[in-house]
């Protein structure tokens, strides 16, 4: 019976660094599509990871425990608002019965079939999220996950390379204005770009890692080759790709980085400072190069019209205005999850701007968020988040420190200052895409919220 929990904890973290792996596909359009696999195994996952915890004496649970509150309320109240429609909105026109009645309840009332299939999702999710914080307790738990987070990176890297020129992107995007170079994985190339610059800085991490450790020469080259050449194909994928915000935020990555891993690890090791240096002069130059020959020099002509609108995208921006103006009639509780698609018509219509497409997502998650979440929703998540960023700025604190070698490993310095960075391009690229819709980059934030949790809270 001793041996049991050790088979248990290997079948869940094989799953949970499966699922990671298999995120890049979960697009529904594509012809192996991977969204079925990935529910499915992420479910059998926490099933194990339920009775393992129990042999072993609710150890999970008590790791985890203030997430789980997090996790209740919100899948509680998404799961009361997706089971307890007060009208009912039709899915081929998107007329909202019940009009006559008073407009609070009328555009405060959720389509059942869009909730209940938002909220599946959302709580997948979060059981990815529990999972990861769980996993990702001791160090060798979150090398694990990271390395599951680099290969998902690089198959999506590769893929987007590889099929740029030689899909149907207007299919798998389901617009018409696809740009010339896109990656289609991910339904939008913003959403491909937001996932990139998440997984990249967690390369970086490993790379950094592998570089610290003792081990046999040609073990540490071939690791060394590997994830350089993983690490500079995801950057390259980014600049190849078309999304100005993936070129903008890459780039501001790549400063604050490097300035916040001078800050917390370089400027204790003033004799590596040189290696680093070479190092990220290399990796630059092959991302400058590959970069240019794989076509990224394209994304010059799309900044050039950005630029000649004064850098402003005003579609974008009252689709955001129209998804505020949404949460503020609904009331304390928001449309329902996933309802934005079918509501927005209703206010498209009253502005000129936003009148001639159809606005699937806001273009803003913070925006659509409180559409469909309300106040109270808000709220939840508010009170959820509290305490953990908390604990995140007082490991930075400790972490600027002149002492901090001495409060911290270099692992967790360096830990914090990748997965800061990358989660803080996620956040600022959801003002101007909608990268937590989509349920690749969805899985993958969660996990790089579990690693970021394990920094601030594990003893180890």
């Amino acid at each position: 019976m001793s041996i049991m929990p050790n088979l248990l904890q290997l079948a869940w973290m094989l799953g949970v660094a499966l699922v990671t792996v298999l995120l890049p596909a979960t697009n529904e359009h594509l012809p192996c599509t991977t969204r079925s696999w990935v529910i499915a195994i992420v479910l059998l996952s926490f099933a194990l990871w339920v009775i393992d915890r129990l042999i072993l004496h609710y150890g999970g649970f008590k790791s985890t425990r203030r997430w789980w509150w997090l996790v209740f309320g919100l899948l509680l109240y998404g799961w009361l608002l997706a089971l307890v429609p007060s009208a009912m909105i039709d899915e081929a026109s998107g007329t909202i019965f019940t009009l006559d009645v008073d407009p609070w309840k009328a555009f405060g009332t959720v389509d059942a079939k869009r909730s209940t299939d938002a909220m599946s999702l959302v709580s997948i999710m979060m059981l990815m999220l529990i999972m990861t914080a769980d996993l990702a307790r001791d160090r060798f738990g979150r090398y694990w996950m990271a390395t599951a987070v680099s290969i998902a990176g690089t198959i999506a890297a590769v893929a987007g390379l590889w099929t740029q020129t030689n899909v149907d992107r207007v299919t798998l995007w389901q617009v018409a204005h696809a740009p010339a170079s896109v990656f289609g994985l991910f339904w939008y190339h913003g959403n491909a770009a937001a996932f990139l610059n998440l997984v990249w800085p967690v390369t970086a991490w490993l790379l950094l890692g592998v570089l610290r450790v003792r081990l046999r020469r040609v073990v540490k080259h071939v690791l060394v080759s590997m994830l350089g050449g993983s690490l500079v194909l995801q950057i390259v994928a980014v600049f190849v790709n078309m999304s100005k915000m993936g070129h903008a935020l890459a780039l501001m990555e790549m400063l604050f980085l490097t300035l916040a891993l001078y800050l917390v690890h370089w400027r204790h090791h003033g004799g590596g400072m040189r290696r680093i240096v070479w190092m990220g002069g290399a990796v630059l130059g092959g991302v400058v190069l590959c970069a240019w020959l794989l076509g990224g020099d394209q994304g010059a002509s799309r900044w050039h019209v950005f630029s000649a609108r004064g850098f402003d995208d005003p579609a974008r921006r009252h689709a955001a205005m129209m998804a505020l103006r949404i949460g503020n009639e609904a009331g304390w509780t928001g449309t329902g999850p996933g309802t934005f698609e079918v509501m927005s018509p209703h206010y498209a219509a009253l502005d000129a701007v936003t009148s001639p497409g159809w606005w699937r997502h806001a273009h803003n998650d913070y925006a659509q968020f409180f559409a469909e979440w309300g106040w109270i929703g808000c709220l939840c998540l508010a009170i959820g988040l509290w305490r953990p960023l908390l604990l995140l700025g007082w490991q930075w604190r400790r972490a600027l420190s002149l002492e901090a070698f001495k409060l911290q490993s270099t692992h967790r310095r360096a830990g914090l200052a990748c997965g800061t960075v990358a989660m803080a391009s996620l956040m600022l690229h959801a003002v101007v895409d909608f990268p937590f819709q989509i349920m690749a980059v969805q899985n993958l934030a969660v996990v790089m919220v579990g690693l970021l949790i394990s920094l601030v809270e594990a003893p180890k």
